[in-house]
């Protein structure tokens, strides 16, 4: 009987040790699993939010005002009571500042305020 008792003792630690171990594993996948969905669900809302940007914006492209603003801006058209003014750059380059030796700070607060010394004019 005291074999018995042993075998039933080991086989019952067994048995304890492996519903542990499946509880343990189910739980895991478990978590795992509700990860998933809650990434899963950031991943809609980010979706669902991208759509709906989306869809304002193809709205907004519909709307007059944008096929006006395009055409002003892509193909240079304008209204036909309305003036267009184009400003043209220059061709010459601008002056470049004399290259020297950088002025300090107190010296350009000193010429700021009182003038630039005779020296350095």
């Amino acid at each position: 009987m005291q074999i018995n008792q042993k075998v039933y003792r080991v086989i019952g630690v067994f048995l304890l040790f492996y519903m542990f171990f499946v509880v343990g594993r189910t739980s895991y996948q478990s978590y795992k699993i509700d990860k998933k969905i809650e990434g899963m669900k950031k991943q809609v809302q980010t979706l669902e939010n991208d759509n709906k940007q989306l869809t304002q914006d193809i709205e907004y492209f519909k709307t007059d005002a944008y096929r006006e603003k395009t055409a002003r801006q892509r193909l240079g058209l304008k209204k036909p009571d309305e003036k267009v003014i184009v400003i043209v750059p220059s061709k010459e380059p601008e002056k470049q500042k004399e290259e020297g030796p950088e002025k300090s700070n107190f010296i350009k607060w000193w010429d700021l305020f009182f003038g630039p010394k005779e020296d350095q004019a």
